[in-house]
């Protein structure tokens, strides 16, 4: 299913840009890490040649173009965790970054929902029908 394959990205490519990181330029796994979250989400550049391009089928180009800006807001947590730990941190305060990805998710979703639903009310629908 290519829905399934969009929820893989992310982590294989951070694993994958860690590992090689690690054996190619020598850091500890932490930094390593580190690197892979930096480096693994799509480069906007690299998918907006791609979206353009009508030679790549339609339902492609979608599905880059979303993994393009979804990739940068769910590698945030993965750099933030690292850079702690690499700093030396003791305490990562998971708790509170657990509270606002929690949140970010319902705020995510909520918004757009009502958003919808607001839309299909006939206070807020975009129909020109009947207006003078």
């Amino acid at each position: 299913m290519p829905g399934r394959a969009l929820g893989w990205g992310l982590p294989l490519a951070l694993a994958i840009t860690a590992v090689g990181a690690h054996y190619l330029v020598g850091p500890g796994w932490v930094e390593s890490l580190l690197i892979g979250a930096i480096l693994a989400p799509t480069d906007p550049v690299f998918a907006a040649a791609l979206v353009g391009n009508e030679k790549v089928p339609p339902r492609l180009r979608q599905l880059l173009n979303v993994e393009s800006g979804v990739n940068d807001g769910l590698a945030l947590p993965f750099v933030m965790v690292f850079l702690a730990v690499a700093a030396g941190s003791q305490d990562l305060h998971l708790g509170e970054l657990g509270l606002e990805l929690g949140l970010g998710v319902v705020i995510g979703v909520a918004v757009p929902w009502l958003a919808i639903t607001l839309e299909r009310t006939r206070w807020f629908s975009a129909s020109t029908v009947g207006s003078r």
